[in-house]
Parts: C-alpha cells; sequence; structure tokens
C-alpha cells in the first residue's frame, strides 16, 4: 500500500511526517513498523534531520498510518496537506525540515526558519551536504567524518596529490575532492588538538537554538568538521545498522543468536518470529555472521570422512 506516515519517538514524543509507497506496516518489538515490500527492510524515513538520525539510534520510534493514497500522483499533495496541517515546518516538536521539493512554496523556503537567518532552504541543503559527507565516509570505512579528515591529514603530509590520495582510499579522485571541498583540513587538525569545554558548550548552545552545523561553524569561525568532532557525529549511522540497534545487539551479537537458534533446529521463519525481524533480515545476518567468522578450514575435517 501507499501511506502517508507519522513517525512518533517514543522517548523525546518528537514526530516526523513523510510518504512512503509500496510498503506494510507490521508489528516489530511491540512497535508498529513500515516495511519496504521491496528490499523487506524497515523504514524510518529519508529525513535529512542529523537529529533525527541521531535519535534513530537510541530511541524508539513506531509509525502511525495517516493516511492510505492509492493514487501515487497524489502522494506529495496528500503529504504536504498533513505537514500543514500539523505544523510540521514551524514546530520544534517535529523533524521536518521542508515541504515536498516539488511543490515549489518558493514564499515558504526562501522565509527565514532561526534567529542566525538561514532560511528553511538553506538549513535544510546544509544538513542533507554534512550527512551525505558522513555517509561517504563511512563507506570509505571510517566510524566517523572527523577520523576521515585528521587521517587524510596525515595523507596530505606525504604528498598534496589528490590522485594519490584517492588511490590509498580506493575510490575515485573526484570523491576526495568533494569530500575536502570548503575543508581547511590544517585548520580542523589544530582546531581538534586540545579539547576546549568552553567550545562545546557554544556549540550546544547555537545546535539546540536552531542552528545548522555549517552556519554554527560561520558563527564561531569554526571547520564545520571541528562543529561534528564536538557534538559526535559518530552518533550517527547508516540505517542498515538499525535492525541490530532496536533490538539492543551489535551486529555480530545478533548474527550470533540467529545462529545459535539455527544450530538448536529452528527455521528461519521460526528465527524470525522468535526475534521480530523478517526472513530477509535474518537471512542476511545470517550469512554475514558466516562469512565473517566460520573458513573452509573449519570444514576440512568433515570433508575428508
Amino acid at each position: 500500500m501507499n501511506i502517508i506516515y507519522m513517525l512518533e519517538n517514543k522517548q523525546k514524543q518528537k514526530f516526523y511526517i513523510g510518504q512512503k509507497v509500496e510498503c506494510r506496516v507490521e508489528g516489530i518489538n511491540g512497535l508498529k513498523t513500515i516495511i519496504n515490500n521491496k528490499t523487506e527492510l524497515p523504514y524510518y524515513g529519508s529525513s535529512s534531520n542529523i537529529e533525527m538520525q541521531q535519535d534513530l539510534l537510541t530511541d524508539k520510534f513506531e509509525a502511525h498510518i495517516l493516511e492510505i493514497v492509492n493514487d501515487k500522483t497524489k502522494m506529495c499533495e496528500r503529504e504536504e496537506y498533513y505537514i500543514r496541517q500539523h505544523k510540521a515546518v514551524e514546530l520544534d516538536t517535529y523533524y521536518n525540515l521542508s515541504y515536498p521539493l516539488h511543490y515549489n512554496k518558493r514564499d515558504f523556503q526562501n522565509s527565514i526558519k532561526n534567529e542566525f537567518g538561514e532560511t528553511y532552504k538553506e538549513y535544510a541543503a546544509n544538513e542533507s551536504a554534512i550527512s551525505k559527507r558522513i555517509n561517504s565516509a563511512k563507506k570509505i570505512g571510517f566510524n566517523t567524518l572527523e577520523d576521515f579528515y585528521l587521517d587524510v591529514y596525515k595523507q596530505l603530509n606525504k604528498t598534496q596529490n589528490l590522485a594519490e590520495i584517492a588511490r590509498h582510499y580506493n575510490v575515485e579522485r573526484h570523491t576526495i575532492s568533494r569530500l575536502l571541498k570548503d575543508v581547511n583540513i590544517n585548520n580542523f587538525y589544530n582546531q581538534t588538538k586540545t579539547f576546549s569545554k568552553r567550545l562545546k558548550n557554544n556549540i550546544i548552545d547555537l545546535r539546540v537554538r536552531g542552528a545548522s552545523i555549517k552556519r554554527i561553524a560561520f558563527i564561531l569561525n569554526q571547520e564545520f568538521a571541528t562543529i561534528l568532532y564536538y557534538i559526535g557525529s559518530d552518533k550517527i549511522r547508516n540505517k542498515s545498522f538499525l535492525v541490530a540497534k532496536r533490538n539492543n545487539l551489535t551486529e555480530d551479537e545478533l548474527g550470533y543468536k540467529i545462529m545459535k537458534l539455527f544450530l538448536e533446529n529452528k527455521g528461519i521463519d521460526e528465527i524470525s518470529k522468535e526475534l521480530s525481524l523478517t526472513t530477509l533480515q535474518t537471512n542476511r545476518y545470517f550469512h554475514k555472521f558466516i562469512r565473517k567468522h566460520i573458513e573452509i578450514n573449519d570444514f576440512n575435517g568433515i570433508l575428508k570422512e
């Protein structure tokens, strides 16, 4: 089905309104959860709001269907209707940063969002750009964007050739260029050599008052990566990690739990039901655990027999 939904943060009582096509709602760990019919994975929205991405790691979210929409062409229209009805963009109790983009609400998008002069459009663009960089750093293999920049600092001391640095990380040159755009790595390194409690308090204060990461960096004359360093972008994780997190387990622990139940002669369907997972999730964690922890040598004795 195609739905307009509201996600509720059960801890904060904060909400997000969005739309999702070809999905269903199932109970997982006692909470109504949207399931993507194509991937069979839980769906928690596509917001670029960094606060929401952080909260998805630690808090429990429940989905509420606001409307089932039969005509897909009406999805954005109905989404906007509910966002406006709930004043989701204006109120701090909602994660929504903007209205559906195709609606071209120029007057609103260009109106001021916060006391620091950012428009709603600027704020959403700033947060989205940071989120994309964080995800890129993770794909390269770093836990945080700050860790990546600190490693780049070491590489730049060896060579200024971006093509060589790109080869070091096994990525295209344009990926490195994009990640380094508008970042002074030397400044970032110097700004993070010593910890400043006063700076951290100032950053938190500005963040609470609604400033974007980039606007905080501008106000405090710091690199935006330095702002992330103090806030802690390690809390912002790719959504694929959420399944294990929501079970209060690491990926390895969930894989081990699935393997243990499998060795107790339980089938995938039975394991999925017991752990409140979809069968696709169970299979993925099961195979990932096997590939990581079991080698072909473990079967040599059996094969010889």
